[in-house]
């Protein structure tokens, strides 16, 4: 038997997947390769204001164009003044970075959350909804708000 959906559902379907997809290649596709000059590397403690007092601390680095953060060990370990990083194509965020006396290519961690695991989770979540007749439409409808929220951190 095959599940009837709905023209709006379908349309809200076929929108979310197909900027999904978007998100997608933009984090995948090759970007623009940049090299700029580090102005300076920051250190922010930034405290979690509970009961436990934690905290942890944020490195960012800003160029002369850029400013993106960047792990304890590469902000540390970085003595260069210049930082080597692609940029993707769509949103112009920054994809990896690196530098000469780093070895490997770093990525930041939110931007592999946002461009590589939520758009999969929903691509996958939204196909496995139209095959099967089991009701999952809050879980559809939440993961449509996150992605247009995804949407919005990208854009600004």
């Amino acid at each position: 038997m095959v599940k009837k959906i709905n023209k709006a559902k379908l349309i809200s379907y076929v929108a979310t997947i197909t900027l999904a997809l978007i998100i997608l290649m933009d984090f995948s596709l090759p970007g623009n390769a940049m090299t700029e000059e580090i102005k300076s590397i920051h250190k922010e403690k930034q405290s979690y204001n509970n009961a436990g007092g934690n905290f942890h601390y944020v490195h960012t680095i800003n160029t002369t164009n850029h400013k993106f953060p960047v792990s304890e060990v590469f902000a540390k370990s970085h003595k260069d003044k210049t930082i080597s990083f692609t940029t993707s194509l769509i949103f112009d965020e920054i994809n990896e970075y690196s530098s000469s006396n780093f070895k490997n290519s770093s990525h930041y961690s939110l931007r592999i959350a946002s461009g590589l695991t939520l758009p999969v989770i929903v691509i996958l979540v939204l196909l496995v909804s139209l095959k099967l007749k089991k009701r999952m439409d809050t879980l559809v409808f939440v993961l449509q708000a996150v992605m247009v929220a995804d949407l919005i951190f990208l854009l600004l």
